[in-house]
């Protein structure tokens, strides 16, 4: 009996970026496809629970540049947050 299973032939398509476990994700990355070549290019988005809650930041054609610019986003909105004058 061949030692196969469905799993083998999944591939990833979307990731949660987090910063320690158990808090929210960051961002989340989805794996997309285009054309008839199939170019791949990855998409980040902010995090949410509805889909439709989400906001762009960026696309780009490397995971690790889509997980970076996620991680800037978080930064920078991060900082935003914190240094927030007290009206």
């Amino acid at each position: 009996m061949v030692d196969w299973h469905p799993a083998r032939i999944a591939q990833p398509s979307e990731w949660e970026l987090r910063n320690g476990w158990p808090v929210e994700p960051i961002a989340v990355i989805r794996r997309l496809e285009f054309g008839p070549s199939r170019e791949v290019w990855f998409r980040a988005v902010t995090w949410a629970v509805r889909g439709e809650e989400r906001r762009l930041i960026g696309y780009t054609r490397s995971f690790e540049r889509a997980a970076a610019i996620a991680w800037e986003h978080h930064v920078q909105s991060s900082s935003r947050i914190k240094h927030r004058p007290d009206w």
